[in-house]
């Protein structure tokens, strides 16, 4: 009888057999190589991980322990870094066959920090209903609370019940994208991008006022 280990993947407790456990490692330490040399390899692997721990536990269902069948599902699912340069690769977000329920890109409503005006509420709505503009949701608000006067009360509520979406997992449930190991890096780098931008922006106010 395989022996069963107990492993913390993504901040989720797995109970695993070994066989199962090693080839766990083995991808794990692929993705340490491939990211490895990445100023932000640590947020990506944290992603990464947590994602892993969620298709596990979805492959599983009612089982207590992982198995060889459960891990490569999920590893599928997720890509493997050599697959990147392949010429002949599908479209990202290529899925194991057999486990569609768990790939599928069902959109999640989030509130969306990096295209926010207050709270990113509006944001996150357009990302939900796939409006390529906001501004069409702000305007509705805006509707909303000059005719009915209740605009700023939605607009509170929905700032106090929903989420953040604070990791790439949350960025790519938001906008329905497939949650593979092409995406979360590439969901990371905008991320980065982003901050860097804005910190360029609010270094730029402050060397103006500086002049005067």
């Amino acid at each position: 009888m395989n022996k069963i280990e107990y492993i913390n993947l993504g901040g989720i407790p797995l109970a695993i057999d070994m066989d199962a456990s090693q080839r766990l490692q083995d991808y794990l330490y692929e993705l340490d190589d491939y990211f490895g040399k990445s100023d932000y390899a640590d947020e990506i692997i944290r992603d990464i991980e947590l994602r892993l721990a969620e298709l596990i536990e979805e492959s599983m269902g009612s089982r207590k322990v992982a198995n060889m069948t459960d891990i490569e599902k999920s590893i599928a699912i997720m890509g493997r870094p050599d697959q990147f340069e392949q010429p002949d690769r599908d479209e990202p977000g290529e899925t194991y066959a057999g486990n569609k329920e768990s790939a599928s890109y069902r959109r999640k409503l989030y509130r969306d920090p990096e295209n926010k005006v207050i709270a990113g509420v509006c944001s996150g709505i357009a990302a939900y209903f796939d409006i390529d503009d906001p501004i069409w949701v702000r305007l509705a608000f805006a509707i909303i609370f000059f005719t009915a006067g209740a605009g700023v009360l939605l607009y509170i509520i929905l700032w106090i019940v929903m989420p953040k979406a604070r990791t790439s997992i949350d960025r790519l449930r938001m906008k329905g994208q497939p949650i593979d190991l092409e995406n979360i890096e590439r969901m990371m780098e905008s991320g980065i991008d982003h901050i860097s931008d804005f910190a360029d922006k609010v270094s730029d106010k402050i060397k103006r006022k500086n002049r005067w």
